[in-house]
């Protein structure tokens, strides 16, 4: 049986504050991806009016009439966005969902962070995979700080099937330049035939004096991992 973690008291999450988040809390980070059902119907809802306009504009632009040029918008809109679904729905279909295992809780300014990702690399060749840990204030704004490392295929971890284990280990340098609030981002990129593998966490990175010693250390952060 499953048992029932406890929530953290408010005293605990202003000093904690990774503790207020459940995904970070349970060292488990999930990436779905794009969702095959929503992605499924927004390829019929975004293909239907496409078609539309590419079967009501044909005849237009044959016959030279100038009322095709007003549906050229419509077009380039419907169009791209048709794309941006099937590509989307390719991506979940070959990846599925991408897991973030944290092995610091937190990752520390001036110490270190460190993951093992679990990913699904479909095909005979394993590719490398790109890792990179950023700072930014929000998902659009501009990197404020960054570290990547290219993982090569022997270093990956076969858990079962197509499914494999990328290792994650930074070292932050401590710096008072950070965005704050923070948004620290863990993304993982891999080449392969069709679509890349692309997945993306928003992980914990703090700094406080308040994570577990025996992991801010390279060996500390080093085979934590138990899967069950």
């Amino acid at each position: 049986m499953r048992q029932i973690q406890r929530l953290p008291t408010r005293s605990e999450v202003q000093r904690k504050p990774w503790l207020a988040v459940k995904g970070w809390r349970e060292r488990r980070i999930v990436s779905h991806g794009a969702r095959g059902v929503f992605f499924a119907l927004a390829l019929v809802g975004l293909g239907i009016p496409a078609i539309t306009v590419v079967v009501l504009g044909i005849p237009l632009v044959v016959e030279g009439d100038p009322a095709a040029l007003a549906l050229l918008p419509g077009a380039a809109f419907f169009g791209g966005l048709f794309a941006y679904a099937t590509h989307s729905w390719l991506r979940w279909r070959n990846f599925g969902k991408s897991v973030c295992h944290l092995e610091t809780l937190p990752g520390v300014i001036g110490g270190w962070f460190g993951a093992s990702v679990e990913v699904r690399l479909p095909g005979a060749a394993l590719p490398a995979v790109l890792v990179r840990l950023s700072n930014q204030k929000s998902l659009k704004s501009a990197l404020e700080w960054e570290i990547s490392e290219r993982v090569s295929p022997a270093r990956l971890t076969r858990i079962q099937g197509d499914r494999y284990l990328v290792p994650v280990r930074f070292q932050i340098p401590a710096r008072k330049d950070y965005k704050k609030p923070p948004l620290w981002m863990l993304s993982i990129r891999a080449e392969v035939p069709g679509v890349d593998l692309n997945a993306g966490f928003a992980v914990p990175v703090f700094e406080t004096n308040e994570a577990p010693p025996g992991e801010q250390t390279p060996e500390g952060v080093s085979g934590r991992l138990r899967l069950p």
